[in-house]
Order: structure tokens, then C-alpha cells, then sequence
């Protein structure tokens, strides 16, 4: 990320150079150790825009000179001489791994911290509102909605944003040497020439929609489209997509292997990969009742089992960044009956972070027995991310998820599963009202005698 462009770099360096900017929109580190993390130079911070410290220590720090090697948690005392209050309480929220690990960068948009383009994209429009796409927003969720192939969606919104490899783009981009039409010879190939002008399309044009009003010159693909809709059947403007598929097929098997489009060929075909679709199974909604009822099976599992000598229950509760999280923690036999647990306040940013770290105490306090035991949270991606790698963590708590990792590794006797919320409201109980500082005292003691209230 501290890389330099150079004065005399290559076309591909430059413009691997140039996406610096789209990652750091979301590019953030997730400290471990602190060791390869520097405090005034790296994007670290989640709560502080762009995830950096603006008003850091003048020297040249790293993020382990801010941890307590002894507890491994923040030295606030150190940390507030070089910081403002604003920054001093964002730190004090991230999550710090027990044992250390290596720092790893991650991708704050996307939950597991894993890059994907659709979340640039749209970071990188939100970024830059000068940037407006063709059309208005309807348009794009007409074109999105069409009954079509992947493939041929990703086609048609190429066409719209005039992204498809013609002369006339790859001349403009200085990647071929002339903008003319390979086909046919015209000076000029640009989009709509190549799709419904260039004399082999017009041909399959002219077979199949006699009728239909090409577009202007100056038009361009997604406003042509978008006007005609309205005009024919649904089913005559899948075929038209498919026709502009096979258009520019035919267009590029002239260009990279030499053959001469013939027009019959391309509208047969269009035609038959129509048909192919049209007969093709559709996979059931996700609003049919058999979906809905194998969805429920998946993320719903059985009672606790009552075959184990100690149950923990775990949940968090976050309100809001303005007031504490808490963590609650329930021990009970296998007839239920509470017999210990642990209840603390925390500083953290995200509803998640609060339920990671309510089943790391858990996890702790099982390893502590060192007997037989079963920790339960509600919590789905928490429970599956333990059977993942670190590439599959929340990105938000992976320090806490790493430890957890560890001490199961260790403590076979220990397992993890996830809980229906319904059986998991003594716990919840306790965390919720740790958060507003209204439990008792003596909590353990009273909670099976006001079970039946919660």
C-alpha cells in the first residue's frame, strides 16, 4: 500500500498503481501482534475516517508499543499522551488477540473482510458523486431483472456502459493501432456500429425485426433499449439480447480467428440459444415454502443435549456506540439450574464484537473446568466461522475468533454449537441488563427463580 508509482512505470504497474484508490476506500489492518502495523502511517482504526490517526506521535511508532505485553490490552496511559479523546476511545475498541498474531490486512466492506468488486464499485461511486452512471437507477434495475443468463446480464450492462473491447475503445486506451472495422473496413468501430450497423448485423437485423427502429448514432445502447421495451413482448427482447450476444460472437471469431460472419448463422444461432434457455429448469424461488422450510431446518438445531455435565450459555448485547456493550455468560447442569457465570461491560463497535467476545469468556470459562462441557451462542456466523480459516473470519472480531480457535485446539473436551435464540434467554437476560446497569448482585442465585419471567 506504500508502494511508488515511479517515474517511468509500466502501463500495467501504473494502473495496478491507480486502484490504490479504490482500496482505500475499504483496506484496513487487523491488528495481532501490533509489530507490523505503524500508528501514523496505516489504515488500523475502524471507527476513525479512513481508519487513520490524524493527530499521531511525531516519532515513528508501532501498533505494539500501545499493548501491554503483560495482558495483552491497550496501555491507555501511554496512548492518550500521543492522541485525542476521539481517537484514544475508537482505539480502545478494537479487539486485541490473547496469544498475538501476525497483522493482516482486510476489507472493511464486506463482513468477512474479503475483497470483491461489487463492494468497490459501489464504495467507489459513493466516493465519487460526480461519477453518475448512465440513466436513472430504474433503468439499471430493469436491466439487472431481465430473465437472461448471467453471462448475457454482464453483457447487455458492457453495452450500457460502452465497455465492450471495440477498435474504437482499444484505440482510445492506445491498445490497438487503429480504430477501423476488421469486418468490413469502416474508419471508425464503435459500439453500435459494431452491434447493428456493420453490414453483416444489419443483415441479421433486418431478418429477424424488420420493423424494429435501430438506434441513432449519437444514441446510446441502455436508452435505446430501455425505449423499446415498452414496444415489443418480453420474449422478443430476450431475443434481441441474445442476437446482440451472437452479433458480437460472430464479430470476434472474425477478428481472432478469421472467419467471415455469415448473417443465417448468427440469427440460427441466437435462436437456439434462446430456446436452450427457455427450456432450461428454473431453481425454486427463495419464496417457495420448500425453501423457507429447508432454510429454518438449517439454521434452527435441537435443545441443548442433555448428556453433558455443564451447559454455558453466552450472548452479548450491544445498544449503541454512545453506551457500553456487556457480555453475559450462564453455567447450569444438564437439568438447567444455573450454578455460576460472569457478567462484564465492554467497549466495542459492532453488535457482533459484543457476541464474540461473551463466547471467548465462555470457551475460558469451559477450559477453567476442564471437564466435559458444551458453549452455546446464538450467534450463526460466530459458530461457523470456528469450522472456517482465518479467511473466513468477521473480519470485525477475527482476534477474538483466533483465541478461541487456540484454547478449543487445546481443550478437546470443549465444544461449540449454536443455540436457538429461544434457549438462549437467561444468558441474554444478563447481558442486557449488564449493559443498562441494572443486574442484581447476587444474579446467580436468582435466576432460576425468575426464569419464567424472561
Amino acid at each position: 500500500m506504500s508502494a511508488k508509482k515511479g517515474s517511468r512505470s509500466s502501463w500495467i504497474w501504473a494502473s495496478l498503481w491507480e486502484a490504490k484508490k479504490v482500496l482505500n476506500l475499504g483496506a484496513i489492518k487487523v491488528i495481532g501482534s501490533g509489530e507490523e502495523t505503524w500508528v501514523n502511517k496505516d489504515l488500523w482504526i475502524p471507527k476513525l475516517k479512513n481508519f487513520i490517526i490524524r493527530s499521531g506521535p511525531q516519532q515513528q511508532m508501532k501498533v505494539k508499543d500501545w499493548i501491554n505485553p503483560e495482558n495483552r490490552s491497550w496501555d491507555s496511559n501511554t496512548i492518550q499522551g500521543h492522541v485525542s479523546q476521539e481517537e484514544l476511545d475508537a482505539i480502545l475498541r478494537i479487539p486485541i488477540r490473547e496469544e498475538g498474531a501476525d497483522d493482516f490486512w482486510a476489507w472493511s466492506l464486506a463482513k468477512e473482510g474479503k475483497f470483491t468488486v461489487k463492494t468497490a464499485y459501489h464504495a467507489f461511486h459513493k466516493e465519487n458523486t460526480n461519477l453518475q452512471p448512465m440513466g436513472s437507477a430504474d433503468k439499471w434495475k430493469w436491466m439487472w431483472a431481465l430473465n437472461l443468463p448471467p453471462k448475457l446480464k454482464f453483457f447487455i450492462w458492457r453495452c450500457a456502459k460502452n465497455g465492450l473491447a471495440t477498435k474504437a475503445r482499444l484505440f482510445h486506451r492506445r491498445c490497438a493501432p487503429n480504430p477501423s472495422c476488421q469486418v468490413y473496413s469502416n474508419p471508425y468501430e464503435s459500439l453500435l456500429h459494431c452491434l447493428f450497423y456493420c453490414p453483416h448485423a444489419s443483415e441479421a437485423w433486418r431478418s429477424i425485426f424488420p420493423s424494429l427502429p435501430l438506434p441513432p448514432q449519437d444514441a446510446t445502447f441502455l436508452d435505446w433499449i430501455w425505449d423499446i421495451k415498452d414496444a415489443i413482448s418480453h420474449e422478443a427482447l430476450i431475443h434481441i439480447v441474445f442476437l446482440c450476444w451472437n452479433i458480437w460472437k460472430a464479430r470476434n471469431e472474425c477478428t481472432f480467428k478469421n472467419k467471415t460472419p455469415w448473417p443465417p448463422n448468427v440469427c440460427l444461432h441466437a435462436f437456439r440459444e434462446r430456446n436452450e434457455w427457455s427450456s432450461c429448469p428454473r431453481p425454486p424461488s427463495s419464496n417457495d415454502a420448500s425453501t423457507t422450510q429447508l432454510r429454518g431446518a438449517h439454521t434452527s438445531t435441537n435443545p441443548p443435549p442433555s448428556n453433558h455435565p455443564l451447559m454455558i450459555h453466552c450472548d452479548g448485547s450491544f445498544i449503541s456506540d454512545s453506551q457500553p456493550a456487556a457480555y453475559g455468560v450462564v453455567v447450569s447442569n444438564h437439568h438447567g439450574q444455573v450454578s455460576d457465570g460472569r457478567a462484564e461491560t465492554l467497549l466495542c463497535s459492532t453488535p457482533i464484537e459484543a457476541e464474540a467476545k461473551a463466547l471467548l469468556e465462555g470457551i475460558k470459562l469451559a477450559q477453567e473446568y476442564g471437564s466435559e462441557c458444551t458453549v452455546f451462542s446464538d450467534c450463526q456466523d460466530l459458530v461457523k466461522a470456528l469450522e472456517k480459516d482465518h479467511s473466513g473470519w468477521p473480519w470485525r472480531c477475527a482476534a477474538w475468533i483466533g483465541s478461541m480457535v487456540n484454547i478449543l485446539r487445546i481443550n478437546p473436551f470443549s465444544k461449540v454449537n449454536q443455540v436457538p435464540r429461544a434457549l438462549n434467554v437467561k444468558a441474554d437476560w444478563v447481558a442486557r441488563s449488564k449493559a443498562r446497569s441494572t443486574l442484581p448482585v447476587d444474579w446467580i442465585g436468582i435466576l432460576d427463580l425468575i426464569s419464567d419471567l424472561l
